[in-house]
């Protein structure tokens, strides 16, 4: 998939079935966090231990880290400022109906 020019996700990392295991066993190129890691990243010292230590894991192994679930401009920041670069959820854009998407997937 590589030699191709794709590149390979890891969906919800920290929430259910997605673990460490797939970092080992896949050739993953990109972390999506799940909401859940960025929820209460300003009001619990454990969220960001968490967040920051999924962040230096994911930089030793040259990974990019999406975070999912922003909604508010204080994530936003939060997650910035801890060096994430990308971001999905509500702030970003509101869910678009599928007529929407397929309009734009043609353009």
């Amino acid at each position: 998939m590589r030699e191709a020019g794709m590149s390979l996700a890891l969906d919800d990392f920290g929430a259910g079935f997605c673990n460490f295991h797939y970092l080992k066993m896949l050739p993953v190129n990109q972390l999506k966090l799940d909401q859940s890691m960025v929820s209460n990243i300003d009001t619990e010292g454990r969220d960001l231990a968490i967040f920051r230590a999924i962040m230096a894991l994911a930089r030793a192994m040259d990974m990019r880290v999406t975070a999912e679930g922003v909604e508010f401009e204080w994530q936003l920041d939060k997650v910035r400022e801890e060096g994430c670069e990308t971001y999905q959820g509500f702030l970003r854009e509101e869910p678009m109906s599928p007529a929407k998407f397929l309009a734009l997937a043609e353009e």
